[in-house]
């Protein structure tokens, strides 16, 4: 009898604990390549995150990871985990190597740090590209993978390409006018001679 008791009272506990962990996830992101030189991140939780919260071993309540891929696997990481030691600051370590740092999560020194703003349930910064990767592919976009946890359980990894800007329509057609412009140019200076 006093078995069964326990048995209940684990089963209780793990549900509750499954419940209160297992729950934090993005549910929209993106990454957007800018002509400045720049790339946008947004992603949007499925509640208001807390990265002040850590559990006894230093893990937040809520956390999420950008992995840029490189050459050979991973060339620079943005460490969301990291916000309840950095503040208002989002730290991004290269990909390779160990800083031995506390907080680290095993990945490589700093790279930089840049603002992040939290409004609601989404958070957006801005990067130089030039210093997450140097491996592109042939539209100029990069590979990447994003990753959401609860307490250091992964609830959600997903694989994405940024977004990278194509021309404007109205781009387009001011070209378009002005190489018509040139070949009717060249063609009535060639009729008058």
């Amino acid at each position: 009898m006093r078995c069964a008791g326990v048995a209940i009272a684990v089963v209780v506990c793990v549900s509750m604990t499954s419940l209160a962990y297992g729950d934090f996830t993005f549910v929209s992101q993106s990454v957007q390549q800018n002509f400045d030189g720049t790339t946008d991140f947004s992603i949007t939780f499925n509640r208001v995150p807390d990265f002040t919260i850590v559990d006894t071993v230093g893990r937040q309540q809520s956390a999420f990871q950008f992995m840029i891929y490189g050459d050979v696997r991973y060339a620079s990481i943005i460490r969301g985990p990291e916000i309840h030691l950095s503040g208002s600051m989002l730290r991004i370590r290269n990909g390779s190597g160990s800083s031995g740092d506390p907080g680290s999560g095993g990945w490589g020194t700093v790279i930089t740090e840049v603002p992040w703003v939290l409004d609601d349930k989404t958070v957006t910064f801005s990067v130089q590209t030039s210093l997450l990767t140097t491996k592109f592919f042939t539209d100029g976009g990069f590979r990447y993978d994003v990753l959401a946890t609860e307490y250091g359980a992964s609830t959600r990894n997903l694989q994405g390409l940024s977004s990278v800007p194509e021309p404007s329509t109205f781009s387009l057609l001011g070209l378009g006018g002005l190489t018509l412009g040139f070949f009717c140019r060249r063609r009535i200076a060639w009729c008058f001679r």
